[in-house]
């Protein structure tokens, strides 16, 4: 994959690239930056210049993806940690509570009740979210 060197260009490879690790694991640094033909080092100074950091986009990616994840009901918790890349569906909890102040199944309920209410109220016109 290949960068222009702007800000954008940069966080967006690397969150693709990131995107792409979350089903085999937690997303790694060195595997980030050998699938973007990159020395670690010069991305992580690219990353630096971009105003983030590895760590930042991993958490980002994986907070968009377990919402995404935890309102569609179509998987469990534990297969939703899994395929973010966590080892342990207690160290997910704990991250996802962390981000968004409630526990995931807190989260998957309240998306369950607004997707009922607005099943009644005939406002909903898709059958999945």
């Amino acid at each position: 994959m290949s960068m222009d060197g702007s800000a954008i260009s940069v966080r967006k490879a690397v969150a693709e690239a990131v995107a792409s690790q979350l089903p085999h694991g937690k997303p790694a640094l060195s595997t980030t930056a050998t699938a973007l033909d990159l020395n670690v080092r010069t991305l992580q100074r690219r990353l630096a210049r971009a105003g983030t950091s590895f760590k930042q986009i991993v958490e980002a990616i994986r907070w968009v993806e377990a919402t995404r994840l935890i309102e569609s009901d179509e998987m469990s918790i534990a297969q939703v940690a899994a395929s973010l890349g966590y080892s342990d569906p207690a160290h997910f909890t704990r991250a996802f509570h962390r981000w968004t102040g409630k526990a995931p199944i807190a989260a998957r309920r309240a998306a369950r009740r607004a997707r009922d209410r607005l099943q009644r109220s005939g406002d909903w016109t898709a059958t999945t979210p």
